[in-house]
């Protein structure tokens, strides 16, 4: 979304250089308004739009240097290994050989919860940098996606309630160790 917005604000400049008003439509009304009574030029807007640009990239100078991490936490089994930095590079030949791991349907942190601490301890790091970062957004996204795939199967019979319930179990990070509930019940029976 930010890259589109930053396209964007450089499409507005290079068009209005050209005197191109197609994306203003306010601007070509009055020039159209006009019609050729003045010469009107809104070459004047670039500097502002170039302030805007200006402050854009100061403020999102950081975005642009996560944008491989970024890439990388999504899709770590299709990244392209000399485009990474050399500390991950051989861990990312040895993931990406790894039949466990490419035969695995995870993604995000769940993933990344699968990679050996000794085997892959920088694709750890990277995994765990990132989640912490874009964590309650990674939440946030498989809460609405569990919720569209809840209300698309029990839409008749759902009601509030039930819904609070199934988003409540669908986004609840516990793992049961049903294993060890079953020794400690079977060691609360023999005790009595």
């Amino acid at each position: 979304m930010i890259n589109g917005f930053w396209n964007k604000l450089n499409v507005f400049k290079r068009t209005l250089e050209k005197n191109n008003l197609t994306h203003f439509p306010s601007c070509l009304q009055i020039a159209e308004e006009f019609n050729g009574e003045e010469n009107i030029e809104f070459s004047s807007c670039i500097s502002q739009i170039e302030q805007v640009i200006d402050e854009f990239n100061t403020r999102f100078e950081e975005i642009e240097s996560l944008k491989s991490s970024v890439l990388l936490y999504n899709n770590p089994l299709g990244a392209t290994i000399d485009d990474q930095p050399p500390n991950l590079q051989l861990e990312l030949c040895d993931l990406q050989a790894d039949m466990f791991l490419i035969t695995r349907q995870e993604k995000g942190p769940e993933f990344f919860k699968l990679l050996s601490k000794e085997k892959f301890p920088n694709l750890r790091d990277l995994g765990l940098k990132m989640t912490s970062m874009f964590g309650s957004t990674y939440t946030c996204e498989s809460a609405f996606s569990f919720m569209k795939y809840i209300k698309n199967k029990n839409k008749s019979n759902l009601t509030d309630s039930s819904l609070r319930h199934l988003m409540r179990l669908s986004t609840t990070e516990l793992e049961v160790d049903i294993s060890s509930l079953l020794d400690e019940a079977d060691r609360r029976q023999s005790s009595h």
